[in-house]
């Protein structure tokens, strides 16, 4: 059945994908970025009942939920950049912790049966000791970024504890897909395709590990949770360890 579906950092990355899936399967949209969409990418936002531009913590933000009343609330916006928090702790911590706050406290005066998605970070692991990392792995971050993921964290499972508002945390590994202009899959395609580069290096002992999940993947991670009613937190990455 057709739902209200509102997708925060609706402009980014992982954003874009689940507006265009979500929008795909028939389900209304409304998309918050801090800047408006491009022309180019109208094509991305099917089925789109509107899209605002807005720094979070907003308060039209508030208006918004009154007046569109989403049954979803998937939150992708914020700083997604461990080297960032590591040079601004402060200002990544005000993205993450401050800006979940707030949408959490506006679902609770406003909206409180509205489902709340928190994209969160296998970054919270820190270095597991054991592969694959399940969600009963200790959580031991080891940067600003995976500290303030693990904080709102705590804010979901304290509004959920004491609210009643029902959340689902997702803790995604290394998202890849059309569009990525960053991270390790994107920078060894750009090298390998510039002519004028004649040795690309990379640096390690090779024998590091990372789990690849597709963002078209996660968009379906969130489908098949928010339709089972499902909430908690939730691995979404291939869980296949490269040795197997």
């Amino acid at each position: 059945m057709p739902e209200r579906i509102l997708v925060t950092g609706a402009g980014g990355f992982l954003g874009s994908h689940i507006c265009n899936y979500f929008g795909r399967q028939g389900h209304s949209i409304a998309a918050i970025d801090r800047v408006p969409a491009p022309p180019e990418t109208a094509a991305l936002y099917p089925n789109l009942w509107n899209s605002y531009a807005m720094s979070l913590p907003d308060k039209t933000f508030i208006s918004i939920i009154r007046d569109f009343q989403p049954a979803l609330l998937i939150h992708c916006a914020g700083s997604a950049s461990v080297p960032y928090s590591m040079q601004e702790p402060y200002d990544d911590f005000q993205q993450a912790a401050g800006v979940t706050a707030f949408m959490l406290e506006t679902l609770r005066k406003h909206m409180p049966s509205c489902h709340f998605v928190f994209l969160s970070s296998a970054a919270v692991y820190g270095n597991p000791q054991e592969l694959p990392v399940s969600e009963k792995a200790s959580c031991q971050p080891i940067s600003p970024y995976g500290y303030h993921k693990y904080i709102c964290e705590m804010l979901c499972r304290e509004y959920k504890s004491i609210y009643n508002i029902k959340s689902s945390v997702i803790r995604i590994f290394s998202a890849y897909g059309e569009r990525l202009r960053k991270q390790v899959v994107f920078d060894l395609c750009k090298k390998f395709s510039d002519p004028s580069v004649k040795r690309v290096e990379l640096f390690g002992t090779g024998s590091e590990t990372r789990d690849f999940v597709h963002a078209v993947d996660i968009a379906q991670a969130i489908d098949r949770i928010h339709t089972a009613g499902a909430s908690g937190v939730f691995n979404v990455a291939s869980g296949i360890h490269p040795h197997q």
